[in-house]
């Protein structure tokens, strides 16, 4: 791992620590709401005073809250199973239904929200049966988890193992000064569910989870990718169809020669890729890989094995544009075939992207358990919202679980590819009516060609008229509104 993943986590960790916060505010609204629940309007018979009254409902364990003069009425909380003197029962109120429910549906993570997951969820999909394996380095902390605790509690750790240390049977070991933690983080977004404080990180809340430690924190060596591919045979010997790496290697490695270069990201020079392709094409495995944080620095693209062509790379957009975050690596514009695959929110790393569409990827395998990773793959690039004109900056973009619902209830006979949009022709510039009133935010991608970016340009405008002018040496401009494809622009 390089240290700018190191530097990713540990941005990961600190707004961690902010949501905490928020989420500590939302349960104190919670414990507010469960109060609500148990709060009703108390009628008192007339003749009967408002400190009698109060007597007589703490005579009988209520807890009188507000006395209203206009009703003759206390609201209280408690409710009475007889009819009592001095309270006409008959006209007893009970909080609003609205008051009843306001939290017992859990709160999504940022990735879910923006994804739609919540069609998911109210289906009752879990990924329930489906097999995932997590290829990682440490589980540090997994049991102390509040929202890992259900699936240990459960069983549903069907197997670990050690590849670094073959004895070493206890996956919660390590040492956090080794970033040993980075494993339950990812397993926590694949399938994290905190019941007590009803948040949601992950779709996969009932898979079962096979888990193996490949990569030490402290080094970097090619036997980390040697033990990537045995993981991958071991969890196929298991049946396992659903992987998740959010392991990526390039350069930094103890020994300089192992290095790779940008020119051997082609899906075909590294034996992890090649094992994760052949695990795509043989094996029938669905494997779900991060397309790696080097974005902003020299290294630009993605890492082994993110260029494996059959495996599902996901890169990091941000929430409000769902442009591309700056640390999230692009696809080569050499390769014939477009990475990364696939895109939704993290704020500190594509290695919390990847874990999010896993979960998505069980539930849809839960629905419709028929299908063969091929289809699946190419069902959740359909669902992307770049579909019809993907880049090597986000793919086909941010996916979207209601298409997915609605498309994967359906008698699916073949999968077709997704089709790329006509492109609109324009000389310079291109001028463009926007629908709706209030703020839209807009996002550009200025290609080369039909899938390489040379720029993305994000911005709000409150006008209805959008003015798109061709960038220097771009060939074709992509225009996205409010996080819908509106035309794909080719220069002349």
């Amino acid at each position: 791992m390089s240290d700018s993943k190191i530097a990713h986590r540990k941005h990961f960790r600190s707004r961690y620590g902010l949501l905490k916060v928020s989420f500590i505010c939302l349960l104190s609204l919670q414990f507010l709401s469960a109060r609500a629940q148990d709060k009703y309007w108390y009628f008192i018979s007339e003749g009967i005073s408002k400190t009698e009254s109060q007597k007589i409902l703490e005579s009988l364990q209520l807890e009188p809250v507000t006395w209203s003069k206009w009703f003759h009425a206390w609201s209280a909380h408690g409710s009475l199973d007889n009819e009592i003197d001095g309270v006409d029962s008959c006209r007893k109120v009970t909080p609003l239904k609205l008051q009843r429910t306001l939290f017992e549906e859990p709160t999504l993570g940022f990735a879910l929200e923006q994804m739609d997951a919540k069609i998911l969820t109210n289906e009752g999909l879990t990924g329930k049966g489906v097999k995932i394996g997590i290829i990682d380095g440490g589980f540090l902390g997994a049991e102390q988890t509040a929202s890992l605790a259900p699936i240990i509690a459960d069983g549903r750790l069907v197997a670990f193992r050690n590849f670094l240390q073959p004895s070493d049977t206890d996956p919660f070991g390590g040492f956090r000064s080794l970033d040993d933690q980075h494993g339950t983080e990812v397993w926590e977004l694949t399938g994290g569910y905190n019941a007590q404080k009803r948040i949601q990180f992950g779709l996969a809340t009932g898979a079962d989870y096979y888990l193996a430690r490949t990569d030490h924190g402290a080094r970097e060596q090619r036997q980390e990718e040697d033990f990537l591919i045995a993981a991958l045979e071991w969890m196929d010997s298991l049946e396992v169809k659903l992987v998740n790496i959010s392991l990526g290697y390039n350069t930094d490695y103890d020994n300089p020669a192992e290095n790779y270069t940008p020119a051997m990201m082609d899906g075909k020079t590294a034996l992890a890729s090649l094992a994760c392709q052949r695990a795509t094409e043989e094996k029938g495995m669905l494997i779900v890989v991060a397309a790696g944080n080097d974005g902003d620095n020299s290294w630009k693209v993605i890492d082994v094995p993110a260029d494996a062509p059959g495996v599902l790379t996901v890169g990091s957009t941000d929430l409000k544009f769902w442009r591309k975050m700056p640390f999230s690596s692009t696809g080569t514009d050499f390769a014939p075939f477009l990475k990364p695959d696939i895109s939704c929110f993290a704020s500190s790393g594509t290695s919390f992207s990847a874990p999010v569409i896993t979960g998505l990827a069980a539930c849809l395998w839960e629905k419709s358990p028929a299908l063969s990773n091929t289809d699946l793959k190419a069902l959740i690039l359909q669902s992307g919202h770049l579909a019809g004109a993907p880049n090597n900056y986000m793919g086909h973009g941010v996916p979207s679980a209601k298409w997915l619902l609605s498309r994967i209830t359906q008698d699916l006979v073949e999968i077709p590819e997704p089709a790329a949009i006509a492109p609109q022709s324009a000389n310079k510039k291109k001028s463009i009516t926007l629908e709706g009133e209030g703020k839209k935010n807009v996002v550009l991608f200025h290609k080369k060609d039909r899938f390489s970016v040379i720029k993305q340009e994000f911005f709000s405008t409150e006008t209805n008229s959008l003015q798109v002018k061709q960038l220097e040496n771009a060939k074709f401009t992509t225009v996205i509104v409010d996080h819908e494809l509106v035309m794909e622009v080719e220069w002349e």
